[in-house]
């Protein structure tokens, strides 16, 4: 077969595996990440407004941490496209070019396509193009940059390093990394070959321009995430062997770096092969000492991985070219079992037939990193599964606020991306990435952001809390809430004493509320799909109003709303003189199981100045004398007695 014939076939098969991957649950094309759209905000807000940061009264330029891809989305809004089409679309030319770039090292044909091949195979591969996130920017810089530094190509090579560096903040550790390739005598070209000294100064150059921009806009002349490089006060080592472990299980292919490290050791592995190994293995492990991975498939050392399947086609091809029938065969195996275990991650956890597959795939696929907040940070395509479902929820969150809520109030969210592009209103960062906290001067890093003052940021009083990212059967209670920010993300640690007795308390100037939110898997459309909730501040006082009113024999109840759209239960009950209670059923009839709710999730509307009919109910047998009727609204699905049980205040008629 010929090579280009060959190379478009595993371009091809990339296409294929990333649009079967990034779907919905119903099958449709998935949006990008939620960590994506805080870059379009960025780029939303430079194009309508001029400032290159999160609002005209938030943020900064490191609102996002890659400055490229925020220019990316500016240019996208700038010429009015898809910003959710045409950013995946970007990526995926990023990764096509990087495979094309990959297939650059033999003109043997079957050498030449192993690392394009394992790239289209793999899964961290295939998410990473569709994500809307830099990162297969970043890596066809990377890839870029190295096979310019194999064929001595200076100017592309010090440009690839600047866009690099440009493209993500932690990506200026290149320049020294391929800078110690020259002083180290078995990494390092022979006499005449690999790129000179002049072509350093690009990225020094751009890196100090950078700087520049970066303290004209206000900042500081150092991201958070640069300023904080050389510190590792949050790793350990059993981190580390965490990260790279789910990213060998993520990723699969970089298992076959054994043979690799066999030839290394051996002396026998190609020079290609030996820097492609360095480049890509300093930078796996510094991105395992940097952060515990929040995004799918391990993404953060994504941009690495063509540089490690280089290596890996460099130690492949000494294995075919043995001598040995069964090193070959071996080598064949090798090959074929890695593209078996790609689809096995590429795919949900299921059985196989009669094969009880799935419980292992479920235990394979189990993280060793600690969970990040609301996330169940599974490896593979559940993981990538749980991102689409988060990011569909906050995508549905964000435009409710904005159709339905004040531009005017301030939104407090752990997860600001979706929510924060979509609302257009001001939303703050929990966790200080995008905006920063009280009491805080500069930006926190979004890789990572380190722990939070829960209890400053909740002072701030916003006008309204978005608490969870994805749809749930229970709603928040304030002790499940409390007890999970603190274990995720307050400073102090103290989930049983005082703190979160201080935390309990702010939320008590909160009320839940539930809403209906669009279809997630079409944003647009107008038919109700699931529910979502709100914290709204007490002092906005939109909560529904109930009114119990004779009507002849019977009592009507009816409801004013001067809030936005709102799911709630109705409970009716009926008590005597002793306070015994009876519940009345949607038929009207009276039951002592309290469960029973006379209404359940009816649709508020404004209501105006006219009230609307909820319910009407006659008398019981005996009559209504020495009887009282109550009724309250509460949230649908609340169990138990907490603040964020009713949704309105309980009335009380005597009779």
């Amino acid at each position: 077969m010929n090579r280009s014939v060959a190379l478009f076939v595993a371009m091809a098969l990339l296409v294929a595996h990333a649009l079967a991957i990034h779907t919905t649950a119903s099958g449709d094309f998935a949006p990008p990440y939620d960590m994506a759209f805080a870059a379009f905000r960025v780029g939303y807000s430079l194009v309508h407004e001029g400032h290159f940061a999160w609002g005209p009264e938030a943020g900064g330029i490191d609102s996002y941490p890659s400055f490229l891809w925020v220019l990316v989305s500016y240019s996208l809004q700038r010429l009015y496209l898809s910003i959710n089409f045409w950013s995946q679309v970007v990526g995926a030319a990023c990764a096509l070019a990087t495979m094309f770039l990959s297939s650059r090292f033999h003109s043997d044909r079957v050498a030449s396509l192993v690392a394009p091949l394992l790239l289209a195979m793999s899964g961290s591969y295939a998410a990473a193009s569709l994500s809307g996130t830099e990162t297969a920017l970043v890596a066809l810089c990377f890839t870029a940059a190295f096979v310019a530094n194999e064929r001595g190509w200076s100017w592309t090579f010090g440009l690839s390093l600047a866009l690099a560096g440009l493209a993500r903040s932690e990506a200026w550790v290149l320049t020294p990394l391929f800078f110690s390739l020259r002083l180290t005598p078995w990494l390092k070209h022979g006499p005449g070959r690999g790129p000179n000294l002049r072509a350093y100064l690009i990225p020094i150059l751009s890196f100090a321009a950078l700087a520049l921009l970066r303290r004209w806009l206000g900042g500081d002349f150092l991201s958070s995430y640069t300023a904080g490089l050389l510190t590792f006060e949050q790793s350990s080592l059993s981190g580390v062997w965490a990260a790279l472990r789910d990213f060998l299980i993520s990723s699969v292919s970089p298992g076959l770096l054994v043979y690799s490290l066999w030839y290394l050791l051996r002396k026998r592995l190609s020079s290609t092969g030996r820097r492609a190994l360095f480049i890509g293995a300093c930078w796996t492990l510094f991105a395992a000492t940097r952060e515990a991975e929040s995004l799918p498939f391990n993404e953060s050392m994504v941009p690495a991985l063509p540089l490690l399947l280089i290596a890996v086609q460099e130690g492949l091809i000494n294995a075919l070219n043995s001598p040995r029938v069964w090193v070959r065969q071996l080598a064949w195996s090798s090959f074929f079992t890695t593209g078996l275990l790609t689809i096995l991650v590429s795919r949900p956890p299921q059985n196989i037939g009669s094969i009880p597959l799935a419980k292992h795939q479920y235990s394979w696929l189990e993280p060793s990193q600690e969970a990040q907040l609301d996330a169940r940070g599974w490896l593979g395509r559940q993981g990538l599964v749980d991102e689409i479902e988060k990011t569909q929820y906050l995508r549905a969150m964000g435009l409710f606020l904005r159709e339905n809520v004040d531009a005017n109030v301030t939104v407090l969210t752990p997860w600001p991306g979706a929510i924060g592009y979509l609302s257009r209103m001001d939303v703050r960062d929990l966790r200080g990435r995008a905006t920063s906290l009280p009491g805080e001067e500069r930006l926190r890093a979004w890789r990572r952001p380190g722990r939070t003052d829960v209890l400053e940021a909740l002072r701030m009083r916003a006008g309204y809390i978005v608490p969870v990212c994805r749809p749930t059967s229970l709603p928040p209670t304030p002790i499940s809430l409390a007890t999970e920010w603190i274990l995720h993300l307050d400073t102090l640690h103290d989930a049983k004493g005082q703190r979160l007795s201080q935390i309990l308390e702010a939320l008590g100037e909160y009320e839940l509320v539930t809403v209906p939110l669009p279809s997630p898997s079409r944003i647009s459309s107008k038919h109700l799909h699931g529910k979502g909730y709100l914290l709204r501040h007490k002092d906005i006082s939109e909560a529904p109003k109930l009114k119990l009113e004779r009507d002849g024999e019977g009592v009507l109840v009816s409801c004013t709303h001067a809030g936005h759209l709102q799911l709630a239960d109705l409970r009716l009950s009926l008590a005597d003189s002793e306070d015994e209670v009876m519940v009345f059923s949607p038929t009207g009839e009276l039951t002592a199981d309290r469960s029973v709710l006379a209404r359940r999730e009816l649709l508020l509307t404004r209501t105006g100045i006219n009230a609307i009919e909820l319910i009407r109910v006659e008398p019981p047998e005996g009559g209504w004398d020495d009887m009282e009727l109550r009724a309250t609204l509460i949230n649908p699905s609340s169990r138990g007695q907490h603040l964020f049980n009713r949704a309105s205040a309980t009335e009380a008629l005597k009779l």
